[in-house]
């Protein structure tokens, strides 16, 4: 998905392979003739030098290097990241790791202050040497970077927003929305915690957030018996931010803890405390579920995250300008779709939704439901009853008409994930709307979007069961309640000689 059609307009620092921007002289082989400038970037096909007129892109093939600037063969000046401080610090390092592991080259890491990181990949002696520039900084100054030409890539720990892509426009460097520049790499979500030592009980989103603006918190205001608490939160503010979009201030007094490690090893051993911080991150610490207005929870775990079933889920993504990528940055975002890196993610605590079976609770609330079922409702919850007898969940859910765009990249990931399925089973879609119409209409976008993205791949068996409103997952009058009950969701079940609809 990614292209090479331009050269990052990186400056270059200190502290690795082409370390600084030297004087070179380009000859070219054709016809003599010569430019001398400080060398900006070469990515191994092309040179780019700041000369007299002005930055200039010359093809390597073309013309002859001369100078202390000039790179060896096996040397390139690599990319920049700009990324934001949890994925950056801990997950960044981890995925250059294994990338470096898979070619067999040594990594070095220089820390230049403590928002600025050098990797440095291979040696003299290696067939490739370059150097990864990492930057730690929120996402809107990533996106900044971005636009500016001051970083080749930006790993975000939210998604862009309109006035960033507006910006982007603007700086001529594409929509970063679209398909060629912007990648989710994996889900995460953020988790109200506490010590494993605190009884664990449901707590409602809008007392935890109103907490954060209380001079004097107390335990009370979420359910427990009265006593006085004490927040902790990540530094930087980003949490904060996703919890609550207005961008007010906390007027609560919040201890601040430059990563997540930290404060999860804090919460496991106060019980006044309580915390809010990544599932990545939780370590130690307790996640409290959340509760809805009628009831529901929401548990925060892994495949409460995969199947869109918590409401404080965001994406982990990266982005790039639309113009030429070094050759190096390439190779690495391929990496990026490999099973190995994969492994990183989830060894990192971050969610990949996909086809793996996971524990369902739909047969429990199927039989709790049906206590209380109208003779209509009884009669459908008997059909899911006995369609899903010996059947498994997977990890997967589709999300139509989703406004939230997290959902969406939840759903957009799952049918990825499915256009590349290959069971030994039936593949079941389970629907559920306000209407078993909408339901059933659902389910059959869903089956056309699902050969378009199949391609020439074989059609999957599948069977198609329109629940309507029945089992909702959220409580209907929470603000996120509309788009998490509407969903398609996935199941399997050993094939049958019964009637199958295929895609």
């Amino acid at each position: 998905m990614w292209r090479a059609v331009g050269l990052g307009l990186i400056a270059l620092t200190a502290g690795g392979a082409l370390a600084q921007a030297e004087t070179v002289t380009l000859t070219s082989r054709s016809d003599g003739f010569a430019v001398t400038g400080d060398l900006r970037a070469f990515d191994g096909t092309y040179f780019q030098i700041e000369a007299e007129h002005g930055l200039l892109t010359l093809s390597a093939d073309q013309v002859t290097c001369a100078g202390a600037g000039c790179p060896a063969p096996n040397e390139t000046t690599g990319f920049a990241v700009t990324a934001a401080h949890g994925p950056g610090s801990v997950l960044l390092p981890a995925l250059l790791q294994a990338y470096a592991r898979a070619r067999d080259l040594p990594l070095t890491r220089e820390a230049v202050d403590d928002s600025h990181i050098l990797f440095e990949l291979g040696n003299a002696e290696t067939p490739q040497w370059f150097t990864v520039r990492v930057r730690l900084a929120l996402p809107a100054e990533g996106f900044a970077d971005l636009a500016v030409g001051e970083a080749d890539l930006v790993l975000s720990d939210r998604l862009v927003s309109s006035d960033e892509m507006a910006i982007a426009q603007d700086a001529g460097i594409g929509d970063l929305t679209a398909l060629d520049q912007e990648r989710i790499l994996a889900f995460d979500a953020l988790v109200a915690a506490t010590s494993p030592r605190r009884p664990s009980q449901a707590i409602t989103a809008e007392g935890f957030r109103a907490l954060w603006y209380n001079r004097r918190p107390d335990w009370a205001g979420l359910g427990y018996p009265a006593a006085p608490l004490r927040l902790h939160a990540r530094a930087h503010g980003e949490d904060l931010a996703k919890l609550d979009d207005t961008g007010a201030s906390p007027g609560a007094p919040v201890t601040y803890h430059e990563n997540g490690a930290d404060l999860a090893a804090v919460l496991r051993d106060q019980p006044s405390g309580l915390g809010l911080l990544p599932l990545s991150r939780r370590g130690p610490a307790q996640a409290l579920p959340i509760v809805g207005s009628c009831g529901l929870t929401h548990a925060p775990s892994t495949t409460g995250v995969a199947l869109g079933r918590y409401p404080w889920t965001f994406p982990l993504a990266i982005y790039a300008p639309d113009r030429r990528m070094p050759l190096d940055l390439l190779a690495f975002l391929a990496f990026l779709e490999t099973p190995d890196a994969a492994l990183v993610l989830q060894r990192a605590g971050y969610v990949l939704p996909n086809a793996r079976v996971v524990e369902s609770s739909v047969a429990e609330r199927v039989f709790r439901a049906m206590a209380e079922a109208s003779a209509e409702e009884l009669q459908v919850l008997q059909t899911l009853s006995r369609a899903l007898q010996g059947a498994d969940q997977l990890g997967l859910s589709l999300r139509p008409a989703a406004t939230r765009r997290d959902l969406r990249a939840l759903s957009e990931r799952a049918l990825d994930v499915l256009a590349q399925f290959e069971p030994n089973a039936e593949l079941v879609m389970v629907a559920y709307a306000d209407t078993v119409a909408q339901a059933q209409a659902d389910a059959q976008q869903a089956r056309i979007d699902l050969a378009e993205a199949r391609g020439n791949r074989p059609a999957l068996a599948m069977d198609v069961i329109a629940m309507g409103a029945a089992l909702p997952i959220a409580c209907s009058e929470d603000r996120w309640a509309a788009e998490m009950n509407r969903r398609i969701d996935l199941w399997q079940r050993p094939l049958t000689d019964s009637l199958r609809i295929e895609n």
